[in-house]
């Protein structure tokens, strides 16, 4: 494990695993994908981080999924990608 100070980088150190899943507002499981890749690329354990990988992509694609199927129940509401989260459509008042 990585100390949480000095995390692990990638390739020539120019870029942080954990700079790039902030700027580019990833969510739990996908971050954790990406992270995963990442880390195979670079790190000493490829074939356990890929399958960690496809673990958390297979979590991520449930909950799309299920997101995208209760948005079709309910079509008041709004899917928010990389969350599994719905916000209202502002037609309710917060009173």
């Amino acid at each position: 494990m990585s100390n949480p100070n000095h995390p692990r980088q990638t390739g020539d150190g120019k870029l942080r695993i954990e700079d790039v899943v902030d700027d580019w507002d990833l969510g739990f499981y996908d971050g954790n994908a990406i992270k995963c890749i990442l880390r195979a690329k670079f790190g000493n354990q490829e074939i356990q981080d890929i399958e960690k990988a496809l673990e958390y992509l297979r979590r991520y694609l449930r909950v799309c999924k299920e997101a995208y199927e209760r948005a079709d129940e309910e079509q008041t509401a709004t899917w928010r990608p990389g969350c599994g989260n719905y916000i209202s459509s502002g037609t309710e008042s917060d009173d």
